[in-house]
């Protein structure tokens, strides 16, 4: 994907700081153009053009100061501007407010955002203004939400978190999911709870793995990236790890793997 107006700022130090900066610098590419590490480099990179898209990948709290973003959103008023957190900005639209609460979205979710806004250049989609309140912008997500689902499938959970279990459970169901007896050790889907993420959960979930005929194997956990790092080559086929926040907030994505859906709509 190519947007030669697009700036990316970013001075990546965390590891999905660096994750998303190398991800959005193949798979994406819109940083052909410009790129900057602070707010002033980029106004200086890009002169005298204007961008259609600026993307900030934000690590800290205090990584821009208030007088840069009143600048940024003073100049390019008519930009697409995503703002993407890290964990140690997730309090960032409480107790502060330098970014407007339509523009900020969590590192977790920066995929489907990113994908969100460049359908909306092309009018394929909704445009968020940099002015929505919370009620907009879960408006505008639950809107985007995927609300076709795959055929009746069969899944297993395995968690001793029995509370997320139980949440994984009844959104998998509404989805048309079935969970098999006991007995049965065949499912399509076998979502497997790795956290507290360590090596020794991991072979835990691998040994789970081999006592099931599973057609795909979905490892949940806060840190996949850290995750796809320890997996390595478990030697388990139809492998994939998944966000928990981006699971529970999107629970149609675990499907996605099931191929075709079937037009049967939630109520």
């Amino acid at each position: 994907m190519n947007h030669a107006g697009t700036v990316l700022i970013a001075r990546p130090r965390e590891r999905w700081s660096h994750d998303l900066f190398r991800d959005l610098s193949t798979s994406h590419n819109p940083i052909s153009t410009w790129t900057a590490a602070t707010i002033p480099e980029a106004f200086t990179a890009v002169s005298p053009h204007t961008p259609e898209i600026v993307i900030v990948l934000q690590d800290t709290p205090d990584q821009f100061s208030r007088r840069d973003t009143d600048w940024l959103l003073a100049t390019w008023p008519l930009a697409r501007l995503i703002v993407c957190h890290g964990p140690w900005c997730n309090g960032d639209g409480r107790n502060r407010d330098y970014w407007p609460l339509g523009v900020r979205v969590p590192h977790t979710d920066a995929t489907h955002r990113l994908r969100r806004e460049f359908a909306a250049l092309v009018g394929d989609g909704t445009i968020l203004p940099w002015t929505a309140g919370r009620d907009e912008i879960a408006a505008v997500d639950l809107h985007d939400t995927t609300h076709t689902f795959p055929v009746p499938f069969t899944y297993r959970v395995v968690s001793v978190d029995s509370p997320w279990k139980t949440l994984v459970s009844a959104q998998l169901d509404a989805m048309g999911g079935k969970s098999p007896a006991p007995c049965d050790t065949t499912t399509d889907l076998l979502l497997i709870d790795a956290d507290p993420l360590a090596p020794s959960s991991l072979d835990d979930s691998i040994q789970s793995c081999k006592h099931c005929e599973s057609k795909h194997i979905l490892l949940l956990t806060h840190t996949p990236t850290t995750a796809k790092v320890l997996i390595g080559d478990s030697g388990v086929p139809n492998w994939e790890v998944h966000d928990k926040l981006v699971a529970a907030s999107r629970p149609s994505t675990l499907t996605n793997s099931l191929g075709p859906s079937a037009t049967r709509r939630i109520a």
